[in-house]
């Protein structure tokens, strides 16, 4: 297998869900499990379609205690998808 994977950093970080993650590859094998790659994308997608609510954006900071202090005095007690906004 060969090839590259680009646009990642966008494709994370995107409020939205926007900005597409790009894929370019060859594959070349004897046997290529059409059924995980399908599950793969259907999960992704299932990610991306979900409700935002379950998300908490933070800033970025090289202070390790001031960002956990952020997330543990804006995030609720239920599981939630973290994402760390560059400046």
């Amino acid at each position: 297998m060969n090839g590259s994977v680009s646009n990642i950093k966008k494709a994370l970080t995107s409020i939205n869900h926007q900005q597409p993650l790009r894929l370019d590859f060859t594959l070349d094998g004897d046997t290529i499990e059409v059924n995980e790659i399908a599950g793969a994308v259907f999960a992704g997608a299932a990610f991306a379609e979900s409700d935002t609510t379950g998300i908490f954006i933070a800033q970025e900071s090289d202070n390790e205690r001031a960002m956990q202090s952020s997330v543990e005095t804006n995030a609720s007690d239920t599981m939630a998808t973290l994402v760390i906004r560059q400046t």
